[in-house]
């Protein structure tokens, strides 16, 4: 059954990616534009990350009770949804609303995806269809400012938006018509694994603690780089997406070979029985 299902979710993972990085090179550019402050900025980009890191666990359990595909179906359709927040949006305040509301789609979208893979993952085989998830998720990452910069320079910056939504609109119809429900999930998916007892865990403290400076230093970078490269070096749209891509791309890869190893599961995954 996971090789019929796989390309359904690569879809709905590629395309929610795809529409986060093709916002990438050109959101601090046009906050800018809107008079953001460099504090306002940082307010704006950390928006959608402070709302998923709060709606993600709860996302998570949530759908272990009521299944995955409406989670999945209500982020794809919120995603293309939010498009047309951001090119109504007038002002800042709007934008850090929007992205409030695009970390939540995010939430139950990414995360609920990767989880409705290891639900079908035969035994002993998680970390191949991890890996394979991965490259989805990490191209389109990689080719979303590329795109985004393509876009903006030659048809703008509302073309780029309604690109993806559009794409977010098409996962969410291939989603809602050809994606079956998980029913019966393996033994020891649903486990009662508390947020005291992952605290308490120093493996669990260790991983999130490279995880929170991972994304940190990555986090700055991103934001800050359009500007940079913007304003002060004069590149375009097209160029910045270059240079996220490469810095995506390079990313993606250490990430996902630190992921999967030889084709036996990574280390999150043997945690998670």
């Amino acid at each position: 059954m996971i090789r019929k299902v796989f390309p359904i979710l690569a879809l709905c993972v590629f395309s929610s990616t795809l529409g986060i990085g093709i916002v990438s090179p050109l959101l601090p550019l046009y906050v800018r534009d809107m008079g953001a402050t460099g504090i306002w900025l940082g307010i704006i980009m950390a928006a959608y990350f402070i709302s998923n890191s709060v709606a993600v666990p709860i996302a998570g359990r949530l759908s272990d009770r009521r299944g995955r595909k409406l989670f999945l179906t209500t982020g794809l359709l919120a995603y293309s949804i939010i498009s047309l927040g951001y090119i109504l949006g007038t002002n800042t305040l709007h934008i850090v609303l929007i992205r409030l509301i695009h970390g939540v789609a995010g939430a139950v979208t990414i995360p609920i995806a990767m989880a409705y893979l290891g639900d079908l993952s035969p035994e002993g085989e998680e970390g191949r269809w991890m890996g394979y998830a991965n490259a989805a998720f990490f191209s389109g990452f990689g080719f979303g400012p590329l795109i985004g910069g393509v876009l903006t320079e030659h048809f703008g910056m509302t073309v780029a938006f309604s690109t993806m939504g559009g794409l977010n609109l098409l996962a969410f119809l291939v989603v809602t018509i050809f994606l079956p429900e998980v029913r019966a999930w393996k033994k020891g998916a649903a486990t009662d694994s508390s947020y005291k007892g992952l605290v308490a865990s120093r493996i669990m403290r260790g991983l999130y603690s490279f995880r929170l400076g991972f994304a940190t230093a990555r986090g700055a970078f991103s934001t800050f780089l359009p500007i940079l490269a913007g304003i002060h070096l004069g590149l375009g749209p097209s160029l910045i997406g270059v240079l996220l891509t490469v810095q995506r791309d390079y990313a993606g890869r250490a990430t996902e070979d630190n992921t999967v190893s030889r084709g036996r599961p990574g280390l999150l995954w043997r945690l998670k029985a």
